[in-house]
C-alpha cells in the first residue's frame, strides 16, 4: 500500500523524520567540512535533536564533501553510510522509547563512490562508474557480484544518487535513467528513459532522483540558474515546477511514500545556511507539485536520509 496515490483533495499533513549531517565549517576558508554533527528529526518536524558530534583530522574530509556526498540508510538494522569521495562513514543509530543514540562513525578509505543505496539488507555502490555490491560489515566488494559499467552514449561523467523500490535500483547516467532488477540472478542494466534534457549549460546534470511508482519519477536537472523539478515517465519528461535555487551543489532528497512529499535540501553559500524544501506530490487539483515549506537550517546540511 505504500506505492498508492491519493485522490483526497485535502492536503496531506508531512510526518518527515529524517537523519542528517550538520558542518559548522564547511563555510570556511578550507571548506573541509570535518565537523559532523550528527542530527535526527523527530516525530512532528520539532527542532532536530542533536545526537553526537565528530570532528575529524584536519583536512581529512575536504571541500569534495560539497560536490560528491551521497548516502543511505538501513532503518530496520539502522545503519546510516554516507560518502564523501574520497570516504565512507558508518553510523548505527540505536532509537529506544526515550532516546536516539549512535556511537562515533567508522570511517573508511573508499573513494570515488558516486552512489550509493541499500536494497533491504544488500548495500550497492556505483564507485568509478561501476555498480557493485559491498558487505556493509567489511566494507569491501561481494565478489558475487559482478561489476558493471553504467556509461553508455548521453554520458558525460555526471551520475546521480540512487534510489530504488520492490527490489529495483533506478539511477540517472549522462542523459539517462536507467534501472537495475537486483531480484534476479546475473541482472543486466535497463534503460527507462534515453531522452532528458540538457540543462542550460548542455550538460547532464541530474540530482534528487526519487521513484514515485514504477513507471514515474521525479529528479533535479541541476543548473546555474533556475534549475528545476523533473518528471519522468518512459516516454516523456516534463517541468513540475522550476527556479528552484541549489546553489550548484550536489543536493540530498528524500521522498515519504505515506503522505507522497517529496524533500529537498539546498545551500547558500553566501548566508551559509541550508533550506529544506517540501514537495507535495499528491495530485491536488491537477497540479502535483506544490511547494509545502521552506525551513531555513544554519550550516551545511547534507546526507538527508528518511528515519521511519
Amino acid at each position: 500500500m505504500s506505492n498508492c496515490s491519493s485522490s483526497d483533495p485535502n492536503p496531506v499533513t508531512s510526518t518527515f523524520q529524517y537523519i542528517a549531517i550538520q558542518s559548522t565549517n564547511a563555510n570556511t576558508p578550507a571548506g573541509d567540512c570535518n565537523i559532523w554533527n550528527l542530527k535526527v528529526e523527530p516525530v512532528a518536524m520539532s527542532l532536530p535533536i542533536p545526537v553526537r558530534t565528530d570532528s575529524f583530522a584536519p583536512h581529512l574530509l575536504t571541500n569534495q564533501v560539497m560536490s560528491s556526498q551521497n548516502s543511505t540508510y538501513n532503518k530496520t538494522a539502522g545503519i546510516y553510510l554516507i560518502s564523501t569521495n574520497q570516504y565512507v562513514g558508518k553510523y548505527y543509530i540505536k532509537t529506544s522509547a526515550a532516546t536516539i543514540t549512535s556511537s562515533a562513525p567508522t570511517i573508511y578509505t573508499i573513494s570515488g563512490v558516486q552512489a550509493m543505496e541499500f536494497v533491504g539488507s544488500r548495500l550497492f555502490f556505483i564507485i568509478n562508474n561501476y555498480l557493485t555490491e559491498y558487505d556493509v560489515n567489511s566494507m569491501t566488494p561481494i565478489t558475487s557480484f559482478t561489476p558493471i559499467h553504467v556509461g553508455s552514449a548521453n554520458t558525460t561523467g555526471y551520475i546521480s544518487n540512487m534510489t530504488s523500490l520492490s527490489g529495483k535500483l533506478y539511477f540517472i547516467v549522462g542523459g539517462a535513467l536507467k534501472s537495475l532488477d537486483t531480484t534476479i540472478p546475473n541482472p543486466s542494466l535497463n534503460i527507462i528513459n534515453s531522452n532528458l534534457p540538457v540543462n542550460t549549460s548542455g550538460t547532464f546534470m541530474y540530482n534528487g532522483l526519487e521513484v514515485f511508482d514504477s513507471s514515474t519519477f521525479y529528479a533535479i536537472k541541476n543548473q546555474a540558474a533556475g534549475s528545476e523539478l523533473i518528471k519522468i515517465t518512459p516516454s516523456t519528461t516534463s517541468v513540475a515546477t522550476s527556479n528552484i535555487n541549489i546553489n550548484g551543489e550536489r543536493m540530498s532528497s528524500a521522498y515519504d511514500y505515506t503522505t507522497e512529499f517529496y524533500y529537498l535540501t539546498t545551500y547558500n553559500r553566501n548566508g551559509d545556511q541550508t533550506n529544506i524544501l517540501a514537495f507535495d506530490l499528491t495530485p491536488l487539483n491537477n497540479n502535483p507539485i506544490i511547494i509545502n515549506t521552506n525551513s531555513t537550517v544554519p550550516s551545511y546540511i547534507f546526507g538527508l536520509q528518511l528515519k521511519e
